[in-house]
């Protein structure tokens, strides 16, 4: 299936729970497990989730669940601004930030998933949130780094720095 809005994923999930099938999210390509006999699993191509705005004046950016390091970078780089990037401009924004988003960049801008301002999610029962300190923090707690499996996220917001001056 490839899903090309947040109710598309719902129904994606809505379905998986009336196959009993598991649900395997693709949204970059990279770092994908092996996954083995897919006959019983539902596969999420997520690449429709590729949207990218950034807001300079508020230095945030929205990032769709597929978007990757590199499109985010060069379109916050415009601005004069960046974000808790890692090594690998391939590697995409959400699964990078989910894991905690240590990298290159941790010891001058901290940990990735401390950037998270919210997240747009479809948990595994259909409801499309979004999530944030205030709305749910031990859900906003637990999808910035906690290992998944709380729903699939089809849209990040997350704080934005002035690109440091490296000497």
């Amino acid at each position: 299936m490839a899903p090309e809005t947040p109710e598309e994923v719902a129904r994606a999930l809505a379905e998986a729970d009336r196959l009993e099938r598991k649900v395997v999210v693709f949204s970059t390509g990279h770092g994908i497990p092996p996954i083995g006999d897919t006959s019983d699993r539902i596969l999420l191509d997520m690449s429709a989730f590729d949207k990218v705005e950034i807001d300079p004046l508020a230095r945030t950016a929205r990032v769709g669940g597929s978007v990757r390091w590199i499109e985010l970078v060069s379109a916050a780089n415009q601005h004069g601004l960046t974000a808790p990037f890692g090594s690998a401009a391939s590697v995409g924004v959400t699964g990078y930030m989910m894991g905690g988003g240590i990298g290159f960049m941790s010891r001058h801008l901290g940990l990735g998933c401390n950037a998270i301002r919210s997240a747009e999610l479809v948990t595994p029962d259909g409801r499309i949130r979004r999530i944030d300190a205030g709305s749910d923090p031990d859900l906003f707690w637990a999808l910035r780094g906690g290992g998944g499996g709380f729903g699939v996220i089809t849209e990040l917001e997350i704080d934005l720095t002035p690109v440091p001056r490296m000497s």
